[in-house]
């Protein structure tokens, strides 16, 4: 009996996916700016392999928004409360309407939650050049996002 209670309580661990979320402290210094994009992709690939996500296509991308400085600190404050997991699937790319925060580095993030057929999440840490650096993973709840563009941007989401 307690065998099987272990195996169960170990099983059930394995299958969660870790949960990521930003240090606020970290994030006001280093963020230079925030934008709303829109990146353009009519053909979003899922994959599995964080080391296929393609570099950041600038060409594909149209400025929608961009958030003022005195909005920054309230928007990362409010950023470090979303959690991200680490799925075992993701979109290869961007696609749609993403959040791109600037370093001071010039390393970006992009955070997308698109819902299309299904949702393309991912969110992503690129360096100045769009090479990817690190995957950490999707929203946890898409409303979340959803939730950061519309108190944020003029720009609504759905």
């Amino acid at each position: 009996m307690i065998v099987c209670a272990l195996i169960s309580l170990l099983n059930g661990c394995v299958w969660d996916p870790a949960i990521y979320y930003f240090d606020y402290e970290k994030l006001k210094g280093q963020i230079e700016m925030v934008e709303l994009i829109n990146y353009e992709n009519n053909d979003p690939e899922i994959i599995k392999d964080a080391s296929n996500v393609l570099p950041f296509n600038f060409s594909k991308v149209e400025v929608l928004e961009t958030l003022p400085a005195d909005k920054i600190d309230g928007f990362a404050l409010d950023l470090s409360a979303i959690g991200f997991m680490d799925y075992s699937s993701f979109v290869k790319e961007p696609v749609g309407i993403c959040i791109k925060i600037t370093y001071k580095n010039g390393e970006f993030i992009i955070i997308t939650s698109t819902l299309m057929d299904i949702v393309y999440g991912i969110v992503e840490i690129f360096d100045s050049n769009g090479y990817p650096i690190e995957y950490i993973g999707e929203t946890r709840n898409r409303n979340e996002f959803v939730a950061l563009v519309n108190k944020y941007f003029e720009h609504k989401t759905t």
